[in-house]
């Protein structure tokens, strides 16, 4: 509903978005664009397939992913813990952190 009041009020020229919001659009609207070719790349070579896995499974899902990145970056960080970095240790359980805050309120909500 809100996105659609917004993209009425933008035709109609009543809301005029910040140079801000504009810039932020542009980068998501790219980043986006280069997830899509990069998936579409890897579809298109059969590297999922090649590997075992079915492009069409769908237990395959973002949160998935980003929960399984987030506890590699937590075995990683123990690892550079263990052999005394502390400085990548610290920037990976944060970013661990973060996905899996990330993850619970999503799944809170």
């Amino acid at each position: 509903q809100t996105l659609e009041f917004a993209r009425t009020e933008l035709k109609s020229k009543r809301l005029k978005p910040s140079s801000s919001v504009k810039n932020t659009l542009a980068t998501m609207n790219e980043r986006f664009r280069h997830c899509l070719s990069m998936s579409k790349m890897l579809n298109a070579e059969n590297l999922l397939t090649d590997s075992g896995i079915d492009p069409n499974d769908t237990s395959y899902t973002a949160d998935r992913i980003l929960y399984h990145y987030a506890l590699e970056q937590c075995q990683s960080a123990a690892l550079d813990e263990l052999f005394n970095n502390p400085g990548e240790c610290v920037q990976r359980y944060q970013a661990a952190h973060v996905i899996l805050h990330a993850l619970q309120f999503q799944t809170g909500s």
